[in-house]
């Protein structure tokens, strides 16, 4: 005697098919806010790396930079002269002219070495980035690139970016570890206990 194999009732597959749909609604109601932070946090994260990266390439260059050389030119061109590394006896050459622009939103910094005595701020145009030995982007979708130059020996800077509707931005000054000492500025000596105020 053969057996009939007993297959499953329509109740029972609308019943299944609606406890696998509740259990999927779950499942996108955590799954999709989950997803979307998660992105989010990388669109930030990868803006404000771009930003630290930037920044940090224009201050390597004005730490090591000529104190007398930072000028922001009237085409929006940063340029300066700096050093290559520090000598023992602190007689530097600063043979490189080093220069940030910005293009469609993209950073640029290029360099050319300089002829032997060379002083004060160096001169560039437009028409001469195409003479600089070394190219790179060094920053990508700015919305804003803004140096102010307050002493031949420091800059402050202001970059922002705007990428995929992520703004970041960061205001900072970099000095040159050349500038000319100030000896109206009068630094407080902590080493020396504070005198005591004598009692009446």
């Amino acid at each position: 005697m053969r057996r009939r194999t007993r297959g499953l009732t329509l109740a029972e597959v609308l019943v299944a098919s609606f406890v696998f749909s509740l259990l999927m609604g779950v499942a996108f109601k955590v799954l999709i806010p989950a997803l979307r932070a998660w992105s989010d946090g990388q669109r930030r994260s990868e803006v404000s790396q771009s930003l630290l990266v930037t920044a940090n390439w224009l201050g390597d260059d004005i730490v090591r930079s000529s104190p007398d050389s930072i000028q922001m030119t009237a085409d929006g061109i940063l340029v300066m002269r700096c050093a290559l590394g520090q000598q023992a006896d602190h007689n530097n050459e600063f043979d490189q002219l080093v220069a940030y622009w910005e293009d469609k939103g993209d950073l640029f910094r290029g360099s050319r070495t300089l002829p032997p005595g060379s002083s004060g701020p160096p001169s560039l145009s437009p028409a001469d980035l195409n003479s600089l030995e070394s190219k790179r982007r060094v920053g990508s979708n700015l919305e804003l690139f803004e140096v102010q130059v307050t002493q031949p020996w420091r800059a402050d800077v202001h970059l922002k970016v705007l990428k995929e509707g992520r703004k970041g931005e960061i205001f900072t000054s970099f000095s040159s570890m050349y500038a000319p000492f100030d000896p109206n500025v009068v630094e407080e000596d902590r080493s020396k206990p504070e005198p005591v105020p004598a009692q009446l």
